[in-house]
C-alpha cells in the first residue's frame, strides 16, 4: 500500500522529472522495509518529516537533481535568505529541521522540490496571491514552460498508473523509469 501510495503521490520525482514531492501517509501504511525494496538501486532519498498519530508527511527527493538546484547561484543566495547554508547538503538539513518544527511550511520550500526560483520568489512575495496559473504549484512567471512540465508530470502519473492495472509491481515500475 505506501508503494502504491509513492507512485501515486510521487511518480514525477520517481522518472526523475521533479526533484521533490511532499505528500501525507496515513501512519498504518509506513513500512521501512517495503520503502528501502522499491529506493534501493535509485537517487531517491525518502524521509519522514513530521509524525502524528493518524498520518506521516513524507518527504521523497532525488538527492542529485536537488544538489543540482542547491548548487545553483541565484538559488542558494535566495536560500540564504531564509537562513540555509551555501552547502548543499547543509541546506537539505536546515530545510528537514524547518518542517520537522514548523506547523506551516516554509514557502521556500519549492526550490527543494523543483519549482522555478521565480515562482517560489513570486508566491513569498505574493503571499500565495496573484498568480498567473495554478496546476502542481502557483505560477508567477512563465506560464507556458509551467504548463509544458505539468503536463509532463501527468504523463508520469498516467504511465504508473497504466503498469500498475497491468499488473506491474510498484519495483518493477521503478526499474521502468530507470531505462
Amino acid at each position: 500500500m505506501l508503494c502504491d501510495m509513492i507512485l501515486k503521490h510521487a511518480s514525477s520525482t520517481l522518472a526523475g522529472q521533479k526533484a521533490g514531492s511532499l505528500f501525507r501517509i496515513p501512519r498504518s501504511l509506513w513500512d521501512r522495509k517495503a520503502l528501502a525494496s522499491l529506493l534501493h538501486t535509485t537517487q531517491l532519498v525518502c524521509v519522514p518529516v513530521q509524525v502524528s498519530n493518524q498520518s506521516i508527511l513524507v518527504y521523497l527527493y532525488n538527492s542529485q537533481l536537488v544538489k543540482n538546484i542547491l548548487s545553483e547561484v541565484d538559488s542558494r543566495s535566495y536560500l540564504m535568505q531564509f537562513g540555509y547554508s551555501e552547502h548543499p547538503d547543509r541546506a537539505l538539513q536546515v530545510l528537514l529541521e524547518k518542517l520537522g518544527k514548523a506547523r506551516i511550511f516554509p514557502h521556500e520550500i519549492g526550490l527543494f522540490l523543483g519549482y522555478p526560483l521565480q515562482d517560489v520568489r513570486g508566491y513569498i512575495e505574493n503571499k500565495g496571491q496573484n498568480s498567473l496559473y495554478t496546476g502542481y504549484w502557483k505560477v508567477y512567471h512563465d506560464v507556458k514552460a509551467a504548463k509544458q512540465q505539468f503536463a509532463q508530470y501527468d504523463l508520469c502519473r498516467d504511465f504508473c498508473k497504466r503498469w500498475r492495472q497491468a499488473g506491474a509491481s510498484p519495483y518493477e515500475i521503478v526499474q521502468l523509469f530507470k531505462k
